[in-house]
Order: C-alpha cells, then sequence, then structure tokens
C-alpha cells in the first residue's frame, strides 16, 4: 500500500518492520538483489540485521528515505510549506521554506515524471571541455571553430586561458576559461556583450550542442516514515494532504488532483511513487483517538 501504518505495544518490532517495508518498497524492482533475498527471510542473524540497516541507512543519506517524528507541537507549516524567519546581521527576513513531505514529493516526482522518457542529461563542463577541446587539441596543430561568416582557431590552452588565431592571422587577444565554464553552467552567455563575445558564443554554442546524453530513468520509489504518528494533530499537520495521498488522487491515477498551496501558490500534487509509512503506538493511553 502506499499509506500504511505499523500500530502495536511497545517491543512488538514496529521500528524493525519499518526498515524492513522500507527496503522491500525500495528495491522491488531489482528481482535479484542480494538485500530482496535477505528480506524474505523470516528471522535474521546479527550480520544480516547489520546489512540490512546499513542498507537503509545508504538510502536514507541519498535522498529516497526521509524520518520525522510528529510531536503536539508540530504543523503544516515544517511538514508541507511556511513561512519562516531568518536572522543575518541584526536583519529579519522572512522566507516561505518547504516542508520536509514538499521536498521529498519534489524529489520523486521529477523522477517519475524522467522515467517517463528518455532524460536529456547534460555533462559537466570538464568532462565536454575534454572531449571537444583538449582532446582534438592534441591531434591536430589547431582547432577550427565556425563563426555566421568566417571562423577562429584555438591553438593553445594553459590552465587559465585559450589562445586562438583569427581567420585572417594571430590574435592577441585570450577567452577566459572560468568565464566560459560560467556561461557553459548558464546555458547562455550573460557575461561578455560585445568584443570577445563573437569569439565565446560560437564556442559556448559549439560545447552546448555536443554536450546532451539522452539516457533511461528509471523510476525509483521514495519513502516517508512518521515515527509516532499519533503524536501530531493530524488534520493540522497534513492539511489538503488528507485528500492528496489517496491512491487514486495522486499524480498519474484515474481521479488525479492538484491544489494550490496556500504559501506559494504552487500547484501541487503527490505522485504515484512516494510511499508514507506510519508507527504508532497502541498502549499510550495519553493520547486521544487519532482523526
Amino acid at each position: 500500500p502506499l499509506n500504511q501504518i505499523l500500530y502495536g505495544s511497545p517491543g512488538t518490532g514496529k521500528t524493525y518492520n519499518t526498515i524492513n517495508k522500507a527496503l522491500k518498497i525500495i528495491i522491488e524492482q531489482q528481482p535479484n538483489d542480494k538485500i530482496k533475498i535477505l528480506l524474505e527471510k523470516e528471522t535474521h542473524t546479527k550480520e544480516e540485521r547489520k546489512e540490512l540497516k546499513a542498507k537503509f541507512e545508504e538510502y536514507k543519506n541519498a535522498g529516497q528515505i526521509e524520518f520525522v517524528t510528529f510531536h503536539q507541537s508540530y504543523g503544516y507549516e515544517e511538514f508541507v510549506e511556511g513561512i519562516k524567519a531568518e536572522t543575518k546581521e541584526d536583519n529579519i527576513s522572512y522566507e516561505v521554506k518547504p516542508g520536509i513531505f514538499k521536498k521529498l514529493s519534489k524529489k520523486a516526482l521529477q523522477n517519475f515524471n524522467q522515467s517517463k522518457e528518455n532524460h536529456k542529461n547534460k555533462k559537466d563542463f570538464e568532462t565536454v571541455f575534454k572531449e571537444l577541446i583538449l582532446d582534438k587539441l592534441m591531434d591536430d596543430q589547431k582547432l577550427e571553430i565556425k563563426m555566421k561568416k568566417s571562423s577562429f582557431f584555438i591553438k593553445e590552452i594553459d590552465e587559465n586561458k585559450i589562445s586562438f588565431d583569427k581567420a585572417g592571422g594571430e590574435s592577441q587577444h585570450v577567452l577566459l576559461i572560468k568565464n566560459l565554464k560560467n556561461m557553459y553552467d548558464d546555458g547562455e552567455n550573460k557575461i561578455i556583450i560585445g568584443g570577445l563575445s563573437q569569439y565565446y558564443n560560437p564556442l559556448l554554442e559549439y560545447l552546448l550542442t555536443n554536450s546532451e546524453i539522452k539516457e533511461k530513468v528509471s523510476l525509483r520509489n521514495y519513502i516517508l516514515i512518521i515515527d509516532e504518528i499519533n503524536r501530531g494533530n493530524i488534520s493540522k499537520i497534513f492539511g489538503e494532504l488528507i485528500t492528496l495521498i489517496e491512491p487514486s488522487k495522486r499524480i498519474g491515477g484515474y481521479e488525479e488532483i492538484r491544489v494550490k498551496l496556500p504559501y506559494t501558490g504552487d500547484d501541487f500534487g503527490v505522485p504515484q511513487n512516494l510511499y508514507i509509512i506510519g508507527t504508532m503506538n497502541t498502549a499510550d493511553r495519553s493520547i486521544a483517538l487519532m482523526d
């Protein structure tokens, strides 16, 4: 199930089974995974349990699993989004910050969308610079970069700059590699206007045109574990999520629903690859029945 609660008295294995369930959900697409084989066993040795816990921590550090504990002061602002005050040099500023659920939903939705089609991934600057310029310059004395009506020729590169010749002969100008890197990262030239831009722009276009690789992104499952879920005010914390987390109303479901969030006005929905696991201590009589 996309939403489930493990409940029972203290010591009945709620946390123990939370780790197992989270791992099962994440690795269900991996048929021969060693961890999957371990999870099929009813009992585990200390070493096997240690291995499962280490794998759980690995996914947690990678951002596929998030863990939060509910309490009476926990609210919508921490869970979905809210206005937070920040102090910088004795000045107070107020910003809308996403909560743990919104951040995890955004990450899961990005993966959900990318898994539907071939995702274009942009190589980092160092890789492209080496493949398209450094390696080719080793094979040839000069590398031709085509311009609109002419060309220029890269002849030498050091740690900081690119030396080039104009089509009509030698040039005293150089192009700075750090400028080219910033342009590449931005995807456009926001630094140099006029002058040397006539050389930066075609070189940038040359790099960007050959920078993308298409790759198939596999669908990954993401999990939010809510410990002591009955200690929080569920209606206050979840807000509109009470509706959005229903399986049929998730993104991709047959009754998909998105709502506008109150602080940012963002359209928000919950993807199909986000699982919620709650734990609940039924022996704690100081807590009222959960909504």
